[in-house]
């Protein structure tokens, strides 16, 4: 199941409860904002690419959870994330299909000991309130400090000049 967006010409693109599906994370969280928040936490505190990786499609994944939990809209892309003030359910299922979504290998049960590793990272809390694992992230010191992708300064593109700017051929 993928996202499935309302449009309309005056609202932005939004995601249903019902809709949310983890496997299609890159659509409503780009790769490239990712990479930003996973190459300031690769080598804090233990963690390694890979698990810097998982840690921050679960926080993203969580973010939009909430965000459709407490009925608010969500338009797209998220260009940050935000810590999520209470716990919020995660099966291994879901998780699964967000560590492993672009992979031939993980399993339900890996990733469920990946959760456990995030939690003896310290990086998230996470209990089983009798059905499904409950998550939360842990609101530390080296997780709020990260800052948001900035919008990149786009300059205009100069045309060439034909005379200075040559490019010779080999």
């Amino acid at each position: 199941m993928m996202f499935k967006t309302a449009t309309s010409q005056a609202s932005p693109k939004t995601v249903r409860w019902q809709d949310l599906d983890p496997m299609s994370l890159d659509r409503w969280f780009p790769r490239d904002c990712q990479r930003h928040y996973m190459s300031q936490l690769v080598g804090k505190g233990g963690l390694t690419r890979r698990r810097a990786e998982y840690f921050v499609r679960l926080w993203a994944y969580l973010c939009l959870k909430y965000q459709l939990i407490l009925g608010r809209r969500i338009s797209s892309p998220l260009a940050e994330l935000h810590i999520p003030e209470e716990f919020v359910s995660c099966t291994h299922r879901e998780a699964a299909a967000l560590f492993y979504a672009d992979r031939d290998r993980g399993s339900h049960r890996a990733a469920g000991m990946m959760l456990d590793k995030l939690a003896d990272l310290g990086l998230i809390g996470k209990h089983f309130d009798g059905n499904t694992v409950c998550v939360k992230i842990e609101p530390l010191p080296s997780v709020r400090s990260l800052s948001p992708p900035s919008q990149r300064n786009l300059r205009p593109i100069e045309p060439l000049e034909s005379r200075s700017d040559k490019i010779p051929l080999v």
